[in-house]
């Protein structure tokens, strides 16, 4: 978790899909941990991080399509 929050701090891109990721890797080590001490709230959580990881690659790749050009 250290090293993802140096590595996020020092990332030059704020994009939107960055709130998705971090929700992501969030939910995952948050729901691997009660996970491990049986708790039936890690697996909700490990579905929530398993849904934010698909908007995040959903989001980046929308975020880096150009532009629509409308034709009147």
């Amino acid at each position: 978790m250290v090293f993802y929050s140096l590595f996020s701090i020092g990332s030059e891109t704020k994009n939107k899909s960055v709130y998705a990721r971090h929700i992501a890797v969030l939910a995952l080590i948050i729901g691997q941990v009660t996970k491990s001490f049986e708790l039936v709230f890690g697996s909700y959580l490990l579905f929530v991080a398993f849904v934010a990881v698909l908007v995040w690659i959903t989001w980046s790749v929308l975020e880096d399509l150009p532009p629509s050009k409308e034709e009147d």
